[in-house]
């Protein structure tokens, strides 16, 4: 089992999305972009097509508006879909 320092890794500011998700190397880790097309969160839209990511969530409970249709995006990428409720207050938890 392995200590929860060794698998903190602090991945610097200002990197590309590329060499970010190159620097997840710690095991265990995955390389997941959330909501690509989010238009209040400012996701990074078309670059999900050309960054290795290991899933793509397409959906969370704070979701309000996405450009592009979340099984569109999937059917192009063919990666594993995620999603939850983003709960970010105890109340929030199992609300969507």
């Amino acid at each position: 089992m392995w200590a929860l320092e060794s698998l903190v890794e602090i991945i610097p500011r200002g990197l590309s999305a590329s060499e970010t998700v190159k620097r997840y190397t710690t095991p265990g880790a995955l390389p997941l972009l959330r909501i690509p097309f989010d238009r209040i969160r400012q996701g990074v839209g078309d670059l999900v097509y050309s960054v290795n990511f290991d899933a793509v969530e397409v959906y969370n409970g704070h979701t309000m508006i996405s450009y592009k249709n979340p099984r569109d995006i999937l059917r192009n990428l063919r990666v594993p879909a995620v999603g939850g409720s983003d709960a970010h207050l105890l109340s929030e938890i199992a609300l969507s």
